[in-house]
């Protein structure tokens, strides 16, 4: 699971090309886009998806065939599950069904990469439940690096026992006087992975 409580932070650019590495080695991969509010791997992707979320946690159980009828395949292999068309269109998401998705989608596939909310809705906690590795993404400016000390303060409350959680450091090097120790000892945490500001990203 990519996570982070700060929009903006790279989190939806950092699932979407996970997903694609994955496809890229041989795995069955899926994406899926939990920000039901507003997700954006497929637009990210290039993707024009014919079904979404939506299908699938409204009508039948959703089984292994449901999924692979609602999902959208990217040219690198991997399959992208969309959020919901339409804001709106969140409230109608059962969680519960959301929870069988994800069973579903855990026995399918040999990675599944989630790209949570940045919040801690319900909809997230149950990504939580279900994650392996959470990745956490920062930024080397004080809001972020606030907002990941936050978001790790509150997975500490919440005691949901994440089994591997690793920072990861978005647009590092850039010129904000934030140095890398610095950080590490704010958040009390290495960073694990640190990706430099590249224009070809926006």
């Amino acid at each position: 699971t990519v996570f982070s409580t700060k929009g903006g932070s790279g989190r939806t650019v950092i699932a979407s090309n996970l997903a694609v590495c994955f496809a890229q080695t041989g795995m069955r991969t899926l994406l899926l886009d939990l920000d039901l509010h507003s997700g954006d791997c497929a637009l990210v992707l290039g993707l024009a998806p014919r079904a979404t979320m939506l299908d699938l946690v409204t009508g039948p159980a959703p089984d292994a065939d449901a999924l692979a009828r609602a999902v959208t395949r990217h040219v690198s292999g991997a399959d992208v599950l969309a959020a919901p068309a339409r804001p709106e269109d969140e409230e109608l998401v059962s969680v519960a069904r959301l929870g069988l998705l994800l069973e579903t989608a855990r026995a399918s596939y040999d990675a599944v990469v989630i790209d949570a909310a940045s919040a801690f809705s319900a909809t997230t906690l149950l990504a939580l439940d279900h994650t392996d590795t959470l990745l956490l993404v920062g930024a080397p400016d004080v809001p972020a690096v606030r907002s990941v000390r936050i978001a790790l303060e509150t997975l500490d409350l919440l005691e949901l026992d994440l089994p591997d959680v690793r920072i990861v450091m978005n647009r590092a090097g850039a010129d904000v006087g934030l140095e890398t120790a610095d950080i590490e000892a704010t958040l009390r945490r290495e960073i694990a992975y640190a990706l430099p500001s590249d224009r070809a990203v926006p």
